[in-house]
C-alpha cells in the first residue's frame, strides 16, 4: 500500500523505514519542522524530569542538560523517550507510560505532593499533564525547548502523488498534524483526491479533524505506531 507520512522528517523517515519492512511503499512529506527555541533548562533542584516527546530531549541537545538532572527520576512518554533519556545518561528512569494520563498517574505514585518537576516540551502542546499535575499539588516547571514549526504549504511530493491517486493511505500522529492536512489539502486543491484515501489515526483525538473530512477514518485501537499500521 503506498502510505503518505507526514511527520517531520527525523521521526518521519524512522516511520517510512518500519512502513517498508512491513511491504508497503512511503511517501515522505512532512508538514512541521522541528526547530529548537534554544531555552535554558535550570538545574534545579527538582523531584523529577517529564517530557511527552523525545523530542524535548534530543532538539535540546545533551550539552544543555545540568549534570544534576541525570539523577532523578525521569518520567516519559512512549519507549522512545526512554530511550533518549538512556542515550543522555539518565540513571533513574522510570518505565515509560502508554499516554500522559497513565504518566500522571505514575508521577502521582513516585512523587509527593509539593513536588516539584522539570517538565521538558514543545511549544504547541495541550495543557492536560500541566492542569492534572497541579490538581495532585504537584507544579511542574515548563522550559518549551522546541516548536513544531508548520508548513505553508503541501510538499509538491504530496500534491501530485494525491492529485494522480497514487496515495492510498494517510497516516496522523497528532490533532494538529491532521487540521494541518486537512487545510493544505484544501488549499492545493486537492481535497477531493485526499478524501478517497484510508485515513488512520493513533488517537480519536488525532482524528477529530478527519470526521467530516474523510468517509474512511480508521482509530488505532492503541496510541502507537504499531497500533496504527494495523489499520492499513
Amino acid at each position: 500500500m503506498r502510505v503518505l507520512v507526514t511527520r517531520p522528517e527525523k521521526e518521519g523517515r524512522r516511520t517510512a523505514a518500519q512502513l517498508a519492512a512491513l511491504g508497503h511503499e512511503p511517501v515522505l512529506a512532512p508538514l512541521m519542522e522541528i526547530v529548537a527555541t534554544g531555552a535554558a533548562i535550570p538545574s534545579g533542584p527538582f523531584d523529577g524530569v517529564v517530557v511527552t516527546s523525545a523530542q524535548a530531549l534530543t532538539v535540546a541537545g545533551a550539552s544543555a542538560l545540568p549534570p544534576e538532572l541525570l539523577s532523578v527520576p525521569f518520567f516519559g512518554v512512549g519507549d522512545r523517550a526512554a530511550e533518549a533519556a538512556a542515550a543522555f545518561g539518565f540513571s533513574n528512569i522510570e518505565p515509560p507510560a502508554p499516554t500522559a494520563a497513565d504518566l500522571v498517574m505514575l508521577i502521582m505514585f513516585v512523587v509527593k505532593k509539593g513536588g516539584r518537576l522539570l517538565y521538558l516540551a514543545g511549544r504547541d502542546r495541550k495543557a492536560d499533564l500541566e492542569t492534572k499535575l497541579a490538581q495532585f499539588r504537584i507544579t511542574p516547571l515548563v522550559v518549551e525547548t522546541y516548536e513544531a514549526r508548520a508548513v505553508v504549504k503541501l510538499p509538491d511530493i504530496a500534491h501530485d502523488a494525491l492529485w494522480d491517486g497514487r496515495i492510498e493511505a494517510v497516516l496522523h500522529f497528532s490533532r494538529r498534524s491532521a487540521e494541518l492536512f486537512v487545510d493544505l489539502a484544501h488549499k492545493a486543491g486537492v481535497a477531493a483526491a485526499a478524501a478517497r484515501a484510508r485515513h488512520c489515526a493513533i488517537s480519536s483525538d488525532a482524528a477529530a479533524p478527519l470526521k467530516d473530512f474523510a468517509p474512511r477514518v480508521f482509530v488505532a485501537k492503541t496510541p502507537n505506531a504499531r497500533s496504527l499500521f494495523d489499520c492499513l
